[in-house]
């Protein structure tokens, strides 16, 4: 077999170049090389502008600054762009194995996590300071007890992590959360929450205009927390694990002891009325009352802190508090 030598394939324009005279391929180089030149120049980012304007030395050194300030006002926002996507993190939701497990645990575990909720281009998010659990067709206390499943009750018997709004005594909206497999009517009640973030659309939702200085009867109640974030009827059945607008995330990382209490207003549950189901955040000025204290859970490491002292967040809650009132008092002022 006789060898061949291999060729590199040439591109159109290569194969062009062939039928060229050789001096005309010289001059048409020259000419490019001439306008790549131009080109350089007329972009070259350290030539002197003087030298093409006919203007003073000073007017160059202001013409130098102004492009300096410009580009450093170009670094500190793609500085500030950059802090704001890192704050703008997409939030890490609560996934279903949170919810599927019994009431009881479900709601002691609800307690700290923030419960966030976003419509009209409003955010408001609240921590979960009271719960309570409800526990099935054996708990008298529960509307599915003895497995009454109805047009109302139905809403209970959903897969851990959905949402199950009632309407009580003819005047408020309760939320639970549901618990548990699907077909286990397990729920728990949410009966305060402490604003974190979103005061003012809080106070709008409420329809306060003065509110108190450390404001704890914003959400201090099963109805209040719905009025508070604006959940309807027409929110049953929302799955808290899949977004849109309502979801829950975890909470600070902060440690605080937990108050375990029996249930309130249910003296239609019999014996199941005295069931220690009720949990809340021990001296959290947001719960709605003491009840009867069966036990306090102190976790490992739990620091009390000293009277008068308020983490970042109440602090902030606070100040934002305060301003409401002194614009909300101004404004009351200036209508006499």
């Amino acid at each position: 077999m006789s060898s061949r030598k291999q060729t590199t394939p040439q591109t159109k324009s290569q194969e062009n170049n062939l039928f060229l005279p050789k001096s005309v391929l010289i001059k048409t180089r020259a000419v490019l090389s001439k306008r790549n030149y131009e080109s350089l120049t007329n972009t070259n980012p350290f030539k002197d502008k003087s030298q093409d304007q006919n203007i003073s030395h000073e007017e160059s050194l202001n013409m130098k600054k102004r492009d300096q300030d410009k580009k450093h006002q170009k670094f500190e926002e793609s500085k500030e762009s950059k802090n704001l996507s890192s704050n703008s993190l997409p939030e890490k939701i609560l996934p279903r194995e949170f919810y599927t497990i019994d009431p009881v645990t479900l709601a002691r575990n609800l307690l700290g996590k923030i419960f966030v909720r976003k419509v009209d281009k409003q955010v408001i998010k609240c921590k979960i300071v009271e719960t309570e659990a409800y526990g099935g067709i054996e708990d008298k206390g529960c509307h599915a007890y003895g497995d009454k499943f109805t047009d109302k009750t139905k809403y209970l018997y959903q897969e851990g992590g959905h949402l199950c709004v009632s309407f009580i005594y003819g005047i408020s909206y309760c939320l639970s959360i549901t618990a548990d497999v699907e077909g286990q009517p397990a729920v728990v009640l949410i009966r305060a929450v402490e604003v974190l973030e979103g005061l003012d659309h809080v106070i709008f939702n409420r329809d306060m205009k003065n509110p108190s200085v450390l404001g704890k009867e914003l959400a201090n109640g099963p109805g209040k927390v719905c009025v508070a974030m604006r959940i309807y009827l027409s929110h049953n059945t929302h799955d808290v694990t899949q977004g849109n607008g309502i979801y829950l995330i975890e909470g600070d990382g902060q440690l605080f002891e937990i108050v375990v209490s029996k249930r309130i207003n249910i003296d239609y549950a019999e014996e199941y009325k005295d069931m220690p189901w009720r949990f809340y955040i021990k001296d959290n000025i947001n719960v709605s009352c003491k009840g009867t204290i069966v036990e306090i859970i102190t976790p490992i490491g739990f620091t009390k802190p000293t009277d008068g002292q308020h983490s970042p967040r109440t602090t902030s809650f606070l100040e934002s508090l305060n301003k409401f009132r002194a614009s909300s008092t101004q404004s009351a002022r200036s209508r006499k």
